[in-house]
C-alpha cells in the first residue's frame, strides 16, 4: 500500500526538482512585474475587486454559495491561470474556476488555458454598465 510517508520518500526527487522550477517561474514572473507600470497593477488589482465584488452581491442573493480567491502567484494562478473559484451547490456540488482580465488579454487567456472560463473586465464601462456586463458574463458561464 502507499502511504503518504512512503510516496514522499519514492517521489522526494521529482516534488524537489517541481518546486525548485516553480520558484524559478515565480521569481521570472516578479520580475516581469517590477517591470510593468504601477498604473497596469492598479488596473489589474481594480478588475479583480469589481468581479469579486460582483461574487458577493450573488453570495448575498444566494444565487452562488460561496467563492474563493486564490492567492497572487499561488501555483493555481502561475500555472492553472485560476484566479478564483466560485462554489455552486443545488442539486449537486460544483466549483467553477474563473480567471480575471482585461479584454485585450482574454483572448490569450483562453488559448493558454482552454478549460478556465475568463471574466473580461474593461473598466472604461460604467460602474453600471461594468457591473451588468461582469454579471451577464458570470450567469453564462455558471450555467454551463
Amino acid at each position: 500500500m502507499l502511504t503518504r510517508s512512503r510516496f514522499i520518500r519514492i517521489f522526494r526527487r521529482e516534488r524537489r526538482i517541481m518546486s525548485s522550477h516553480f520558484r524559478d517561474l515565480v521569481g521570472k514572473i516578479e520580475r516581469a512585474m517590477k517591470k510593468q507600470s504601477a498604473h497596469s497593477r492598479e488596473v489589474g488589482d481594480e478588475r479583480q475587486k469589481k468581479v469579486l465584488s460582483v461574487l458577493e452581491t450573488l453570495k448575498e442573493e444566494k444565487k452562488i454559495k460561496d467563492f474563493l480567491e486564490t492567492g497572487k502567484l499561488s501555483f493555481t494562478d502561475v500555472r492553472e491561470g485560476i484566479d478564483c473559484y466560485v462554489v455552486l451547490v443545488g442539486a449537486t456540488y460544483k466549483t467553477v474556476p474563473l480567471s480575471i482580465t482585461g479584454p485585450l488579454w482574454a483572448e490569450e487567456h483562453r488559448m493558454q488555458h482552454p478549460n478556465v472560463p475568463v471574466v473580461s473586465v474593461d473598466l472604461s464601462f460604467s460602474d453600471e454598465a461594468l457591473t451588468r456586463s461582469i454579471r451577464e458574463q458570470l450567469a453564462a458561464i455558471l450555467a454551463a
